[in-house]
């Protein structure tokens, strides 16, 4: 039964600190509770029990008070991580809260996925541009959308504009982003065949050897599913698997047709590029969090097969052919925060 009590000034100060120690999510337990970081916040009293509907409970934590506004979010997180370029962090906070639901709710929570990628990416600029592989980017935007079937859309974490270091080449990066997500495996059921039957069958993944792990699947109910095929040995996030495809189908069509067609953003427009890429990027907890190393080389074997069927199948966009981590992406001093980097270990 979920622990959850109502606070009062009394024993607040003790709550926290038995929530950071006790709360039962294997993030906090295995990974927030030995961060110096987080354990200094929560003894300068900046650390809240998330509120979840309607009380606040002790399964995670958060960085914002029960009673704080909306327009409180963004200074409590240039406060906390002593943001250097606070107007630029605030153009890109407004950008990573646009998207599907309440997401400025969240997005002060620990184990937030929209926080890592807003934190770790917002500061891309031409004063400081961000090297991966071949590429060096000078811009980032966040919750960018494209159609996907009809009206419905894709929500791509953060976009890079940029350029080939060797020939100049223009080049739009869209990387999706996860966090904890990934330690969630479990097949993906109740995929609208209207939407995805011909694009999955474009790329042959019905074929029962069509990708090592996992089987794609028409079932009963006239639906589509995603299922690891041994997830005993072989656990597979198989939901990252439909959201990777759903980007292709997405972000192949903003190729061919030139623009967001029916979303709109607040800054990012259709950019003319010579390489329009599509990949991922991973938090690796190093085997500190559950069985987080097999869970994440078990989705880098099918991501890896899926890129290489996308990329011979088309040729409008292409997909990086490994997943990238945070830890390889931000191993240098790109991010000029101590606080961002002691918070993720980045160091």
């Amino acid at each position: 039964m979920e622990q959850e009590i109502i606070l009062n000034e009394h024993n607040k100060q003790e709550y926290k600190r038995v929530c950071l120690k006790d709360v039962k999510k294997s993030i906090y337990k295995d990974f927030f509770s030995h961060n110096e970081f987080v354990i200094g916040l929560d003894n300068r009293g900046l650390l809240y029990p998330t509120v979840w509907r309607g009380k606040e409970s002790c399964n995670s934590l958060t960085f914002k008070e029960k009673n704080k506004y909306r327009r409180d979010i963004p200074n409590i997180l240039i406060e906390i991580f002593d943001i250097k370029n606070k107007d630029l962090f605030l153009k890109k906070y407004n950008e990573a809260i646009m998207g599907d639901g309440n997401e400025w709710t969240r997005i002060t929570t620990l184990h937030s996925s929209s926080l890592l990628t807003l934190l770790c990416f917002y500061s891309v600029s031409k004063d400081n541009p961000l090297s991966i592989g071949s590429y060096i980017f000078e811009e980032s935007f966040f919750e960018v959308k494209t159609q996907v079937y009809q009206d419905s859309e894709s929500n791509m974490d953060v976009v890079l504009s940029g350029k080939d270091k060797v020939n100049g080449q223009k080049v739009v990066l869209f990387l999706e982003s996860k966090f904890t997500e990934y330690l969630s495996c479990g097949k993906c059921d109740g995929i609208s065949r209207d939407a995805y039957y011909d694009k999955y069958d474009e790329l042959s993944l019905f074929n029962e050897d069509a990708i090592s792990y996992i089987n794609i699947r028409n079932t009963s109910d006239n639906k589509i599913s995603i299922q690891p095929k041994n997830s005993k040995e072989n656990n597979i996030y198989c939901t990252g698997i439909k959201q990777m495809l759903s980007h292709y189908i997405g972000v192949r069509n903003y190729a061919m047709n030139k623009n967001l067609s029916l979303g709109e953003h607040l800054s990012f427009e259709y950019i003319p590029a010579e390489k329009i890429l599509l990949g991922e990027i991973l938090y690796d907890f190093k085997g500190k969090v559950g069985s987080s190393s097999k869970k994440m080389n078990n989705y880098r074997n099918v991501y890896s097969e899926l890129a290489e069927r996308i990329n011979s199948k088309q040729n409008e966009i292409m997909m990086l052919g490994d997943i990238m981590t945070y830890q390889d992406v931000f191993s240098n001093n790109f991010i000029k925060e101590k606080n961002i980097r002691d918070f993720y270990n980045l160091n």
